[in-house]
């Protein structure tokens, strides 16, 4: 009993059985009644008597004649409660309290009898339902109808075993009724856990509903499950976790039986809830959940590997083996090849996801391929997260594509073509351009191996390729241009060599020209060969290479002194028709009619974005013509036997 009481806070009470009101409060001001269970009053569970700017908020009232009971009092709040089994109604209220009450984001057990008041509310009423009380008066219109399930009542325990319809559900997203900060595992069990074979590979998928989660994969030959594949939770956590996870295994034996089972990694969150605590939650970082164990035989044989096709006018009813029966999308033939089959995709514009869900292997790559290279384009509308996403996978091949216009950002550090874990994948004859949006990166690498990509051209990204723990990494024969950060990002190690040969890196957006063109967590791990660098700045000048950690940027000639690398790069204007020169320019560039926006961006009309194919970036001068060991330095001519033009 609060009588006369004024500036009082009560939380987290418990009041059972009260023989009058569970709490009554009375002549007083501001007071708050928060996180308290009422149950089983034989009157109300909270009564307010003449009281100004009373809060109920967070509340269970239950079981009681009514669950709260007004008079007079002015300004009340009432707010993220639960109203469940009170004989007679939820609210009781006199006029004065009505006028003044704000009441929103409560949750009612049976909506006949919400609201009780003093004198005939409209239609004659004094008991309204929650519909008509929330059209009437414009009050609980966030207010929920649902019924809790108490997880021991007669025993005064009132969590929820149903707070998941309940949490997040109140104001600011915390959940209605009584809460606690506790910590909890987000996912609870691995669902569609199976195996598609060949003779020598094994693509194995499951999901962990009901949060992201950090994958492994533990198996092995008969009923040996010794071998694991994972992600470690702590490595790029955001990236790393998902609800689909998609394992690839290659090198198995024909004819040979494995067995395997999933065990998803799942962080303790803490939450506002009213859930039972997880037993563990005092003690664990994280949960682990497991699936089932799955056995699959390998065939003694393969089938013989296939060409599809995919055109603009193709069905995906249609088999996909002639261009005539071409299927639609690159997606439906990414979810159906197997090792050593080619996808030929033939010209025009795709709007597409593309996740591979079969490896290759060894001998056996898995190809898509352009009909005419860059005439083939993957439009990503400045929506769609990724064009190809290489998850645990290896042995794929991307040849001729034009990628463009992918989303700038997303959660999960997605980039224009994703690779995450596997191997020896190949990507060559791709042109990926950021424009207009200018996505974060054009390529991500994480921990995969021997990765190589060749006469591609990367143009207009915050950095076009960032590459992590990916070791034999080669770029060779690319263009690098109009990038507009850093052009390129690795973090490999020491032993995890990063090369670079014969390609052609332009410099930054003139805003960024002071900023480094290849960052790097190790230097030991570069291997520069043959390379032309073409800036604003002279060779003198220009930062070309950085330390991330030290945040040391390196000229040309310091670079070449500490690590040796370099020695047959050189600084000098490749002679590209897409450029002619660089120019410097000073002061805010922003909305000023300039060369930048024509020449370098190579925008046309209404900033329209002119898309430039390979043929306007080879090189003409004789250095990168042919280099001293007889090979051009950026895009190979003998690559494109067809050179193609610039189209709108």
């Amino acid at each position: 009993i609060l009588d006369g009481k004024s500036y009082v806070r009560v939380e987290g009470l418990t009041v059972l059985r009260s023989t009058g009101a569970g709490i009554s409060v009375r002549f007083g001001r501001s007071i708050r009644i928060a996180n308290c269970v009422i149950a089983d009053s034989a009157k109300a569970g909270i009564r307010g008597d003449g009281v100004e700017r009373l809060t109920i908020t967070h509340c269970t009232l239950t079981g009681s004649n009514c669950g709260l009971d007004l008079r007079s009092c002015g300004q009340a709040t009432v707010t993220a409660n639960i109203f469940a089994a009170n004989r007679d109604t939820a609210l009781r209220l006199d006029d004065e309290s009505l006028g003044t009450l704000w009441s929103n984001h409560n949750a009612y057990d049976r909506t006949d009898r919400c609201v009780t008041a003093q004198t005939t509310l409209p239609d004659g009423e004094r008991t309204l339902p929650l519909a008509k009380w929330q059209a009437s008066h414009a009050l609980d219109t966030h207010s929920r109808h649902v019924k809790p399930a108490f997880l021991e009542a007669a025993q005064g325990n009132y969590q929820l075993r149903n707070a998941h319809a309940f949490d997040g559900r109140g104001p600011r997203a915390m959940p209605i009724g009584p809460y606690e900060r506790t910590r909890r595992a987000s996912a609870a069990e691995v669902r569609d856990f199976a195996a598609r074979v060949t003779t020598t590979t094994a693509d194995i998928e499951f999901v962990s509903p009901g949060a992201r989660a950090v994958p492994a994969l533990h198996w092995g030959r008969g009923t040996q499950r010794g071998n694991v594949l994972e992600m470690p939770l702590d490595y790029l956590f955001e990236y790393s976790c998902s609800l689909r996870h998609r394992f690839s295994l290659t090198g198995l034996e024909p004819a040979s039986t494995y067995s395997a089972q999933a065990v998803v990694e799942s962080p303790f969150e803490t939450v506002f809830t009213n859930a039972p605590e997880h037993p563990d939650a005092d003690r664990a970082k994280s949960a682990r959940i497991r699936s089932q164990v799955i056995e699959f035989t390998t065939p003694a044989q393969d089938p013989p590997a296939q060409t599809y096709h995919v055109a603009t006018d193709g069905r995906d009813d249609n088999d996909g083996l002639t261009r005539a029966a071409a299927w639609r999308h690159i997606a439906h033939a990414a979810a159906l090849v197997q090792p050593g089959d080619t996808v030929i995709v033939h010209d025009g514009t795709y709007r597409e996801n593309v996740v591979v869900r079969a490896t290759g292997d060894d001998g056996r790559p898995i190809v898509f391929r352009a009909a005419t290279p860059g005439r083939v384009v993957l439009e990503g509308d400045g929506l769609i997260k990724s064009a190809f996403e290489l998850l645990y996978k290896s042995w794929i091949t991307l040849d001729g594509f034009y990628i463009a216009n992918y989303a700038r950002t997303t959660p999960d550090l997605s980039g224009c073509v994703n690779i995450v874990r596997g191997a020896n994948h190949t990507i060559r004859r791709c042109i990926i351009d950021g424009r207009p949006g200018c996505p974060l990166q054009h390529v991500i690498a994480k921990a995969t191996r021997n990765l190589t990509i060749e006469n591609c051209v990367f143009r207009n990204a915050w950095s076009e390729l960032i590459c992590y723990a990916s070791p034999d990494t080669v770029l060779r024969h690319n263009v690098f241009y109009g990038n507009m950060v850093s052009c390129l990002s690795t973090s490999n190690g020491p032993d995890q060599p990063f090369t670079l040969s014969h390609n052609i890196i332009c410099d930054q957006v003139p805003k960024k020209r002071m900023n480094a063109l290849v960052s790097c967590g190790s230097l030991e791990c570069v291997v520069d060969e043959y390379n032309c660098y073409f800036t604003r700045f002279p060779e003198s000048e220009k930062r070309l290479y950085q330390k991330k950690r030290q945040r040391e940027k390196l000229t040309f000639a310091q670079f070449r002194e500490l690590t040796g690398q370099g020695l047959t790069s050189f600084f000098a204007n490749p002679g590209m028709p897409i450029i002619e020169k660089y120019e410097i320019y000073e002061g805010d560039m922003t909305g000023r009619p300039h060369n930048f926006v024509t020449q370098e961006m190579n925008y046309g009309p209404g900033r329209k974005p002119i898309i430039a194919l390979f043929d306007q970036f080879f090189a003409t001068n004789p250095q990168c013509v042919k280099a001293a060991d007889g090979k051009p330095i950026g895009l190979d001519p003998a690559a494109f036997p067809q050179q193609q033009g610039v189209r709108q």
